[in-house]
């Protein structure tokens, strides 16, 4: 037979662990790895170093084309017309502190960023959409866009290249 539905609230609820929510609240797990350091020489910020290796990996999309040149290039160009404006939006978005709006902007940005296998600055991306959601740590969230801003930079450069 089934109790009636007040004897079923009247029972307590047994938690097996204790949870302790302020610890939970407190320090929450970090996002993504925390930027580099910039490098800095006699109190002058530099620029970190390019990687080696490139910062577009277009493994996927030319996967995606079937290696066909043509559609592989117009996947760049589509890229490279679009991105530089959404790097400008995010930033005044940023500027003006306006961290919903910058939310948006980036993870309108993220799939492009992925599609051009740029595996870093996606995962940068992913942390600013994340901080900029919970409106929290403003400094690592400009300190992890200029991470983005600077993969985008180089890849622009890289893909240029292949047009």
């Amino acid at each position: 037979s089934v109790a009636p539905a007040s004897a079923a609230a009247a029972k307590p609820l047994v938690v097996a662990q204790p949870v302790t929510v302020t610890a939970a609240v407190a320090s929450p797990p970090p996002l993504a790895p925390e930027p580099p350091k910039p490098i800095t020489t006699n109190g002058i910020m530099s620029q970190p170093e390019k990687p080696s290796t490139p910062v577009a990996d277009l493994t996927a999309l030319s996967d995606i084309t079937g290696g066909d040149a043509q559609q592989l290039k117009k996947y760049i160009k589509m890229f490279l017309d679009g991105v530089p404006g959404q790097l400008e939006t995010v930033a005044a978005a940023l500027e003006a502190n306006d961290y919903d709006s910058a939310r948006r902007r980036v993870h309108a940005m993220k799939p492009h960023l992925k599609f051009m296998g740029m595996k870093v600055a996606a995962g940068f991306a992913d942390s600013i959409e994340q901080l900029c959601a919970e409106q929290r740590e403003p400094d690592r969230i400009n300190q992890e866009f200029a991470q983005v801003q600077q993969q985008c930079e180089w890849a622009f450069e890289e893909l240029k290249a292949k047009l």
